[in-house]
Parts: structure tokens; C-alpha cells; sequence
């Protein structure tokens, strides 16, 4: 049998496991299944393929993420959206000082990992403004990257997170 890894804290795996009924993270052999993808192809099982060149659910300029695809795997379950934001805004921060640190530190191992773990809700929350950054950064430790690359991905991406937290706090302040 393959071996299962997860790439999340252990109370996030079981609060998407409680409400989403799957498990996910799974490395067969080498091939990594995120939940990214995942949730695309729940959304496309649900929603259908968007039309070619036509992608709306993806980006909302003026918010710069898009909760759409969250709330289709919820399936009207609004507590789950509010439970995986919360989770969002407590682990993004500190994601955020862990790829700072290792772009000071120059670790590009380190930034490779931490770009990786970011990936997925990067994904989830549909913040496509940073999803190419994340991927190069994500591989930075198999290319050849400069350090300006590197250096501005993370500084771009630092930016966007934090206007999206702040946004997410804002819309999704206790009432």
C-alpha cells in the first residue's frame, strides 16, 4: 500500500475531512494530488467547464480572491467557508514570515517548501494574481532563479496575501 502524507496541521486536515467527507494530499508513487485540484474538479463536476476563455469564477479584481470554488465544495454549509477562512487567517501569517525568513536567509530549499504549503490555498481561495509566482517559487530549488527573481516573487507575494487577509477579516468579521 502507498504511503500518505500531509502537508497541513492536523486540525486543518480534520475539519476539511469533517465537512468535505475525502481525504486528500495523497503521494502514490511520487505523484502528488493537491487540493487545488481537487476542488477544480468538484467545481467542474458541479459548475461544468467554463467557456473557453471565459474563467469568471477565478479572479474578482476588487476582492483579488474569489470564495466560489470553497463554496461549492461546502455545498451551503456556510460554517465550513467560515471554519477554512478562519484556518486561512490563522496559518497565512505565519507562512508569510517563514518564506520571508528564508528568502533572508537565501535558503531556497526552505522557500521551495514553504511555497509549496501556500500553494494549496493560494489555489483554494483563487488569489491568481500570485498563482504563477507561487509555482516558480515552489520550484525554485530545481531551476535557476535568481535572487532579485526571488526575491520580488515573495515580495509580490507577501503584498497580495496581505491585502487579502485584510479583506477576509474585514468580510468575514464577527457579527
Amino acid at each position: 500500500m502507498a504511503n500518505i502524507r500531509r502537508d497541513a496541521s492536523r486540525e486543518g486536515w480534520e475539519l476539511f475531512e469533517q465537512y468535505a467527507g475525502m481525504k486528500v494530499f495523497y503521494t502514490f508513487d511520487g505523484i502528488r494530488c493537491i487540493i487545488g485540484v481537487i476542488i477544480y474538479q468538484i467545481f467542474y463536476f458541479f459548475q461544468g467547464e467554463p467557456e473557453k476563455g471565459k474563467i469568471d469564477f477565478i479572479h474578482t479584481m476588487d476582492k483579488q480572491y474569489d470564495l466560489r470554488i470553497l463554496e461549492n465544495l461546502a455545498l451551503g454549509n456556510d460554517g465550513f467557508v467560515s471554519k477554512m477562512v478562519s484556518l486561512f487567517l490563522k496559518q497565512t501569517p505565519d507562512l508569510m514570515s517563514q518564506i520571508q525568513m528564508a528568502v533572508q536567509l537565501m535558503d531556497v530549499a526552505m522557500v521551495s517548501r514553504v511555497a509549496h504549503k501556500m500553494k494549496s490555498s493560494i489555489d483554494t481561495f483563487c488569489i491568481m494574481e500570485i498563482a504563477d509566482e507561487i509555482r516558480m517559487l515552489e520550484r525554485a530549488s530545481d531551476a535557476e532563479w535568481t535572487s532579485v527573481e526571488i526575491e520580488k516573487a515573495v515580495e509580490k507575494i507577501l503584498r497580495i496575501l496581505t491585502s487579502v487577509i485584510e479583506k477576509l477579516q474585514i468580510e468575514f468579521q464577527p457579527r
